[in-house]
């Protein structure tokens, strides 16, 4: 690209995105459709909560970008805003996943502020949270979002049985977990502490359909969009696209980015082209990205380890150089295998008439990874 044509995008001044808060993905719309019986579900569920009693423990299932998060809340405000007898707390298990995380999360929203970082033990953090619950007579309900993480870390028994079982040490207390699993069914196995206490209810989003994907895109666009800027036909096209992606994210990011394509063609209308450049860019790989940033830096390293050998090695290779870079011994490694694998980052078959070698291979592009782990 010559200069002149960096400069001209750069000073190009028309823009074709109205308001782009509307295509984050932590923006609740306007209009929120097709969810009415989970969200029936999931405010009944924290009801007891607003009378005095325990709510109910809550599994929240299905595939990714069906509306988990923002029906949970939108219930959590609702809640918010009607009573402070239950205190609400969202929290994101790809950024949060250890026992001290977790808690400060709790702490902030109950306390008022974050404790301190350092030199506080997580027993005296967990003491405040419930001596002021108690103290209020107030309810907790955790929302832990993407709880699979927890399992991958081995902290979801400790987690979940200092939560749920707060009440056989500060009496009065009540406490309750929403878990949110991108997931059809709950395939973990729980320790018998937590096991005998965490008997969830489930609440399954199914995919969107055809209509009502291209529904809810249509409103995005008339929220974000300047009128008249993406046609009907343009829109089924990115419809498609979406429902080849199995997440409605796919479709919402790739009207912004494709508006973003156009401007910088200085085109007051979008097309094909800038949709297909979009998609091919960006919009196709959100899932990847989103994943990406819950890693840790061992995670992240032996990624770009595969990445960087065209995405495929033998098991005992790759942890040669993950020992090299990580100074990480045998069990980390088997670890991170294991979790990247779960969360179908990467596949790793055994080899045939090999004995027990495996062959670790990516899932994504080797230049996807490489791009999004600079």
């Amino acid at each position: 690209m010559k200069r002149r044509e960096i400069k001209d995008i750069l000073l190009y001044d028309e823009t074709l995105v109205k308001n782009d808060q509307v295509f984050d993905p932590e923006y609740t719309p306007e209009r929120f459709e097709f969810r009415s019986s989970q969200l029936r579900q999931l405010s009944l569920h924290l009801k007891p909560g607003l009378r005095g009693r325990t709510p109910i423990n809550t599994l929240i299932l299905g595939p990714c970008g069906t509306g988990k998060t923002t029906s949970v809340k939108l219930v959590f405000e609702d809640v918010e805003q009607s009573s402070n007898k239950v205190i609400p707390v969202y929290i994101n298990c790809q950024f949060n996943a250890t026992p001290f995380q977790i808690f400060s999360q709790i702490y902030k929203k109950v306390v008022g502020h974050s404790p301190p970082e350092t030199g506080v033990p997580l027993i005296r953090v967990q003491n405040e949270v419930m001596k002021k619950l108690q103290r209020k007579n107030q309810c907790l309900v955790v929302a832990l979002d993407d709880i699979d993480h927890l399992f991958y870390d081995k902290y979801a028994d400790d987690i979940l049985y200092d939560i749920l079982r707060a009440h056989e040490k500060y009496e009065g207390v009540r406490t309750g977990v929403f878990g949110i699993l991108s997931e059809n069914e709950f395939r973990f196995v729980l320790a018998t502490k937590v096991n005998t206490i965490f008997h969830p209810s489930e609440v399954f989003f199914q995919p969107y359909t055809r209509s009502e994907t291209y529904r809810i895109l249509r409103d995005r666009v008339r929220e974000g969009i300047i009128t008249s800027v993406l046609s009907d036909e343009l829109l089924e096209y990115i419809t498609d696209l979406a429902i080849e992606a199995g997440d409605l994210r796919v479709g919402i990011e790739l009207v912004y980015r494709s508006a973003l394509e156009a401007e910088a063609d200085a085109s007051r209308r979008m097309k094909k082209e800038h949709v297909d450049r979009a998609y091919t860019a960006e919009a196709k790989t959100i899932h990847l990205k989103r994943i990406l940033q819950g890693l840790d830096s061992a995670e992240k390293t032996l990624l770009k380890i595969l990445a960087k050998n065209r995405g495929e090695m033998l098991s005992k290779d790759l942890y040669n150089q993950f020992e090299d870079r990580t100074g990480h011994k045998l069990k980390k490694y088997s670890a991170v295998v294991k979790k990247l694998e779960a969360l179908r980052l990467i596949d790793a078959p055994y080899v045939k008439k090999v004995g027990r070698t495996r062959r670790v291979m990516l899932r994504y592009e080797e230049d996807d990874i490489i791009r999004y782990l600079k």
